[in-house]
């Protein structure tokens, strides 16, 4: 009878936490799609946990202003409309991922993918070097996970 109770407890407490460790993926606008999953295939490439529970979309709108929003609602990435099929789509999507869900602060010393001042006459460049960009950007945000990792906690 004990035996019983443990796998019902056992069962009970796993049932409970599917859902938990698998939280519905994000909408995500079909131009988008391909590079939010080679962002994905990119963390696991280098061994980045990631957190997407409480990113709902990523999305386009004509209503934004600057290239993206996300500062209104962290819960959701807009895209300007006019960057769906902008080669460097795949940078604003870096970027706001790595603003959103990697929590990477933005790096104004360098041309590159964390680089707030993004500037659309730089695309050939992004485009050029983004394999050098991509593992700059990856080292970035092992650099801060580790930092983080030896900072007292409150």
């Amino acid at each position: 009878m004990v035996e019983l109770k443990n796998y019902l407890f056992l069962f009970v407490f796993i049932l409970g936490n599917v859902g938990g460790l698998n939280p519905q993926p994000p909408k995500i606008d079909s131009e988008i799609q391909p590079i939010f999953e080679e962002w994905v295939k990119d963390c696991t490439h280098y061994n980045i946990k990631y957190d997407i529970s409480n990113l709902q979309t990523i999305t386009f709108s004509d209503t934004v202003n600057y290239w993206v929003s996300s500062y209104s609602n962290p819960n959701a990435i807009i895209i300007n409309e006019r960057f769906k099929t902008h080669p460097t789509l795949k940078v604003i999507v870096y970027y706001n991922l790595g603003r959103e869900v990697l929590n990477l602060p933005d790096d104004t010393t360098n041309v590159g993918i964390m680089n707030p001042f993004f500037d659309e006459s730089f695309a050939k460049i992004y485009i050029l070097k983004w394999d050098k960009y991509k593992t700059r950007y990856f080292d970035q945000v092992i650099f801060y996970n580790t930092k983080s990792n030896y900072l007292p906690q409150p």
